[in-house]
């Protein structure tokens, strides 16, 4: 559900500290630089006028050459939305509704106990997403935990892409599993120019914070890069306290060095690729040194990341909407709606809400909770919709002719607007209490109801038979070359 128009951006850092904290990464980036554990991209970057020790695997940038790629980042970022390319546009709004997270853990549908994740949560939860018109993509909401080792990411978009009808979010986990991932994506697409055009295998070697890419990651982004797909680099997950300073003016230093660092190395790659400052941070539970979503430490330091994008005249990359209660309820309500209409002040573009996923750091998700999220998207998009002025919900007329004193509960134009005026919620109760607090939270057991009727429905037909069976055996030979039996 879209707009009508584009609502203002809160910003928290002021000009000159944006300056300060520019200023400030380009010094770290030219006088620590970055630890990249690949010969390629060390001659690259050398070729490319960074100062590279080949014997440390250090890659300096020197300041004049990181404004120059950050430079010409932004003209290609302005050049393409001049010519009508895909950059969202910003005049309009919308909550983007998909499944992600990769949980390990899953929160019992029918008992309620936390218990480890499997290749059923994935399928199920996987069905649930085709059923929900809102569902935009269908991403991993469960690492499934009950198949063998070096097999996950190929069971992860095997299950998802025979279960749901929805486009697919591909994750990958291991470079051996490339060649099969593409062969599956091209068995399900039709042809590997399309896999190409949507994006299908895109790869973001993410930074280790601070500083460091890991040699795998660089590994497995040549491996996709080099079939014919795009890669970045970048997006440091920080951790506040540990991995940056536990102040958050240093701390967006810190994660803005990371970030910036991999624009520069993004388009050293690929000068066609419009890089974006993306970035993950969390902070940290002192107590139990758990990553924490919902702090709203985090979410000042992710608003301060968007607005050093702003600065860069970039596209934000945006950050990952996330909660830290461990189970359905208040707690888990509370901080979804925080996060959320958080994002929706200081964001851009669409208001992503990941749904069922629970925390700390997607420690756990729950099929329940997909329709209670749903819900509060619900109250984000009725609140979007903004006051439509027109002749006819001015009702000016009807106004006149009810009168001092008049009713419009039985008048016509009440009858006419009222369902798309009002918001009818599907879980929520309005009534008034009597007796006891209830033993169970009403609205977790009408989502759960919901689940389970879903749940019960045959699947969908997401794939033609021939699809499905050629995906069988791109799946039995790969476990094959793998040596899982």
């Amino acid at each position: 559900m879209k707009t009508r128009r584009r609502y203002g951006t809160y910003h928290f850092l002021s000009e000159k500290e944006l300056t300060t904290i520019h200023e400030a990464s380009l010094k770290i980036l030219e006088t620590n630089g970055v630890h990249a554990p690949d010969e390629r991209l060390l001659k690259l970057a050398e070729s490319k006028g960074a100062k590279v020790n080949f014997s440390s695997s250090v890659i300096r940038f020197p300041k004049r050459l990181t404004e120059q790629y950050l430079a010409e980042n932004r003209l290609a970022f302005e050049k393409a939305g001049r010519g009508g390319s895909s950059i969202p546009n910003e005049d309009e709004r919308r909550v983007c509704f998909h499944l992600s997270g990769q949980s390990i853990r899953s929160i019992d549908l029918e008992t309620g106990d936390a218990r480890r994740a499997t290749l059923k949560d994935l399928e199920d939860s996987s069905k649930i997403a085709s059923y929900l018109n809102e569902v935009q993509f269908n991403g991993a909401l469960y690492h499934p935990t009950d198949v063998p080792q070096r097999t996950d990411d190929l069971y992860q978009y095997y299950t998802m892409v025979k279960h749901t009808t929805k486009p697919v979010l591909l994750d990958i986990i291991h470079v051996s599993s490339i060649p099969w991932l593409e062969e599956m994506a091209i068995a399900v697409h039709g042809s590997k120019k399309i896999v190409q055009a949507k994006n299908i295998l895109y790869f973001n070697a993410f930074i280790s914070s601070p500083l460091q890419y890991a040699k795998d990651a660089l590994q497995k982004m040549w491996a996709v890069y080099d079939r014919g797909y795009k890669v970045s680099l970048g997006w440091p997950m920080s951790v506040v306290g540990a991995s940056t300073p536990v102040t958050l003016a240093g701390a967006a230093v810190s994660c803005n060095a990371d970030a910036v660092s991999g624009i520069v190395l993004t388009r050293m790659i690929d000068s066609n690729v419009i890089a974006r400052l993306g970035a993950s941070p969390v902070t940290m539970d002192m107590h139990s040194g758990m990553g924490l979503y919902g702090d709203p430490r985090r979410l000042l330091l992710c608003g301060a990341c968007m607005d050093m994008s702003r600065f860069y005249g970039i596209p934000t990359g945006n950050f990952p909407v996330g909660i830290d209660a461990a189970f359905p309820g208040i707690q888990a309500a509370m901080e979804r709606m925080f996060t959320s209409m958080t994002v929706l002040a200081y964001g851009e573009g669409d208001i992503p809400i990941r749904l069922g996923i629970l925390g700390p750091a997607n420690a756990a998700a729950s099929m329940a909770q997909i329709f209670i999220d749903l819900e509060i998207g619900h109250i984000i998009e009725k609140w979007l919709q903004g006051i439509e002025v027109s002749d006819d919900t001015l009702a000016l007329q009807d106004i006149l002719d009810a009168g001092i004193g008049g009713s419009f509960l039985a008048h016509e134009h009440t009858a006419r607007f009222f369902r798309r005026e009002c918001w009818l919620p599907e879980l929520v109760e309005h009534r008034v209490p009597a007796g006891k607090l209830p033993p169970a939270d009403p609205v977790y057991e009408k989502a759960r109801v919901k689940a389970r009727q879903i749940l019960a429905q045959d699947d969908l037909q997401a794939l033609r038979p021939d699809v499905k069976k050629e995906l069988d055996r791109i799946m039995e030979s790969a476990l094959k070359a793998i040596k899982i039996n």
